[in-house]
């Protein structure tokens, strides 16, 4: 009887490795291809900003969107990028009484640092900011 009843947990325990490793591999093997999150480089004193918990911050967002803010091909002319008005060596303005756009255009306004944007409740055109960091 003793026989009857190893045999039966030896066949139980084939039964779940033969159920969950299977899975327990793909978990292990998705977790390990997600997006390695990426640390924030934020200064000391400064509240960290709202990050949604379904859209981390990930090196290779940060990427990406270091890409898309120097790419002037996002203008109607593909001669302006973000950073032609929010450079980061003018503290991510331009530094000029109002700013030119596209085909040199003198806007009406000054272009506002970007260095707070993940604090925005509303943008400078007076429309809502999106929820949560824009990067």
């Amino acid at each position: 009887m003793s026989n009857i009843r190893l045999n039966k947990t030896r066949g139980s325990y084939a039964l779940i490795v033969a159920t969950f490793l299977p899975l327990f591999v793909l978990v292990v093997s998705v977790t390990a291809a997600s997006p390695q999150e990426y640390s924030l480089p934020i200064p000391e004193g400064v509240l960290p900003p709202l990050i949604p918990n379904d859209n981390p911050v990930t090196q290779a967002k940060v990427e990406l969107g270091q890409k898309l803010y120097f790419d002037p091909r996002l203008s109607v002319d593909n001669t302006v990028s973000c950073a032609t008005c929010h450079a980061p060596d003018k503290g991510f303005s331009d530094g000029l009484k109002t700013s030119k756009g596209v085909g040199g255009k003198t806007g009406e306004r000054n272009a506002p640092t970007v260095l707070n944007a993940a604090y925005y409740e509303q943008l400078a055109s007076g429309k809502p900011a999106p929820k949560g960091p824009s990067y």
